[in-house]
């Protein structure tokens, strides 16, 4: 492979600092050796490194937050994490709102069926849920507190069917212990109901992040 080519991905095999080899290692900064062979392309251009060091961690019910998850990982070139409840929510009616929504307000964690997740090979964590009675979605809630993301940047993007992601962002801080998030996303239902203008906002999302780790 020549380093003169710019498209070209992260290949753990010729990477002089594989992942979680260097502990010491900067990644996401700017690493000689990852912006020699590991440039990819965008403006602003990041390292293949950078790329890896965020992940967005999602949960989704209807598919309207997965959707999202997809085009922003897309864009950026991201790893993805969902979370998936032991015990599934109803998807649809009555139960939905009285179960999912009870949940949320009462801020219960939920178990999760197992996922692998090591927060010192991230700089960065991107949650995406699905707004539930003005709060985060309990599966979310669960990841946080399994987790010590202290230290870490985090953004978010949230999916609704008419209002409250305002104050699910401000659960979210609340539980994260954190005063501010880097990024804020906000779609009304964006899987049943795209526009060019929910199009924009993913695309301005995506370039507040792009080089936010440096």
């Amino acid at each position: 492979m020549s380093k003169n080519n710019p498209s070209y991905l992260y290949n753990p095999e010729l990477c002089p600092c594989p992942k979680a080899v260097k502990t010491n290692c900067p990644r996401f900064r700017n690493c000689e050796a990852c912006i020699a062979n590991h440039r990819v392309e965008g403006n602003p251009q990041q390292t293949a490194c950078e790329k890896m060091a965020t992940l967005i961690v999602y949960y989704s019910l209807e598919g309207n937050t997965d959707f999202v998850a997809k085009k922003v990982a897309e864009a950026l070139g991201y790893e993805t994490l969902r979370l998936v409840p032991v015990k599934k929510y109803y998807k649809g009616g009555f139960l939905k709102f009285l179960i999912g929504g009870f949940d949320a307000v009462k801020e219960r964690t939920p178990a999760l069926k197992p996922y692998e997740f090591h927060a010192e090979n991230y700089a960065r964590v991107i949650f995406g849920f699905p707004v539930w009675a003005g709060n985060v979605t309990p599966p979310v809630r669960t990841f946080i507190k399994e987790n010590d993301l202290s230290g870490l940047k985090i953004a978010a993007f949230a999916c609704q069917g008419g209002s409250g992601a305002d104050k699910a962002f401000g659960k979210l801080k609340e539980a994260l212990g954190i005063g501010a998030l880097e990024a804020e996303l906000v779609l009304n239902d964006p899987k049943s109901k795209p526009s060019k203008e929910d199009d924009k906002q993913i695309q301005e999302f995506c370039a507040k992040l792009k080089d936010g780790l440096r």
